[in-house]
């Protein structure tokens, strides 16, 4: 009998190691475990769509870390980011942003130079990265308003959609005789035994924990932190957006087009917070008063979900007998997905 190899978790991290492994080894039997009703529903769902090497350093609220955090995660992301490309093209995907790359926007000097610290380690990697002035940005990025000390301009940052990229993933994985069990919630991991909710025991040979923010309960010796992001995606036919993807540190707050879409997303919260979809779209008409009008009445659908964060950034190896672990990607799980499932394919199957 084949080796048997489970995975726990079927987000955009789990489908991304599933097909790294199957596609390097299709002889194995793969099982893919959610606890939710659908597989790729996690907290990629209705991210805000950008594959951003360029915000390799963790967020603060995932604890104190250094430059050799960022710089891993750099190099990793921009691996990932190269595979992504070449995914979208074998799958057919397509960018619903108007121009590649993507703007850093900043209230005041202070935050553009304590965020050009954190960036020049990275440049030193091959991060491309242009500074603008308050002038240049309200040229460059249309409807952009409030007050403003500069921007950073990434142009090698880029888009995707992670929903129909999933979508993608299944349909293969499926495809190459993947089980896939959902409504299957995995309460503990006991040796090479996985106990589910419902007092069910599976067994494999290997066990692959891919369950972002469910992994502080099954695997919590790798410090896992939930951290709430939150977006608002509104139906828009009657207003210019702006041509690319926005981010605003000093808010958590990322503005991305997306076609005849337009999305606000944000967070860091370590606990859902009543009334946060309408804090972000308050931001946004503080930053872009032009879009005030006609969004107020344009259909909108809200989503949240939990980020797993960790203080050392993204864990991706194993952790004892045959339990392996990826997970930890927090605000970059996105961007990071396709170069950690590599990675954990070197490891298992080689």
């Amino acid at each position: 009998m084949s080796q048997h190899i489970i995975i726990v978790g079927a987000g955009i991290i789990g489908l991304s190691t599933a097909y790294a492994i199957i596609t390097r080894a299709p002889h194995l039997r793969l099982t893919l475990v959610e606890s939710g009703d659908q597989a790729g529903h996690g907290a990629s769902w209705a991210n805000g769509s950008m594959i951003h090497p360029s915000q390799a350093t963790p967020w603060r609220e995932a604890g104190v870390c250094d430059d050799r955090v960022s710089k891993a995660s750099y190099i990793l992301a921009a691996r990932s980011a190269q595979i992504l490309q070449e995914r979208f093209k074998n799958f057919g995907l397509k960018s619903r942003h108007v121009c590649q790359g993507t703007f850093k926007i900043y209230p005041d000097r202070a935050a553009l130079d304590a965020d050009m610290k954190k960036l020049l380690p990275l440049m030193e990697l091959g991060l491309r990265a242009q500074f603008l002035s308050a002038q240049q940005t309200l040229t460059r990025v249309n409807g952009l308003s409030g007050p403003l000390a500069g921007a950073v301009h990434f142009p090698d940052d880029f888009s995707g959609p992670a929903r129909l990229y999933c979508r993608a993933l299944i349909k293969r994985l499926l495809a190459a005789g993947v089980n896939l069990k959902t409504r299957c919630d995995v309460e503990r991991i006991d040796g090479e035994n996985i106990i589910t909710a419902s007092g069910e025991q599976l067994t494999a040979d290997t066990i692959i924990v891919c369950a972002g923010a469910a992994s502080a309960k099954l695997v919590p010796q790798l410090g896992v932190t939930p951290v709430f992001g939150y977006s608002r995606t509104y139906d828009v036919t009657a207003a210019r957006l702006p041509d690319h993807p926005v981010m605003d540190d000093s808010a958590h707050l990322s503005v991305t087009p997306l076609g005849h879409h337009l999305r606000v997303s944000g967070g860091a919260d370590l606990s859902p917070m009543e009334g946060r979809h309408d804090q972000l779209e308050a931001q946004l008409f503080e930053r872009f008063s032009a879009l005030k009008k006609p969004l107020q009445t344009a259909a909108r659908r809200d989503w949240h979900a939990a980020r797993p964060m960790r203080a050392n950034g993204a864990f991706m190896g194993k952790l004892s007998g045959g339990v392996y672990a990826n997970t930890g990607h927090g605000h970059m799980g996105w961007t990071l997905c396709a170069g950690a499932a590599e990675h954990m394919a070197d490891l298992i199957v080689g």
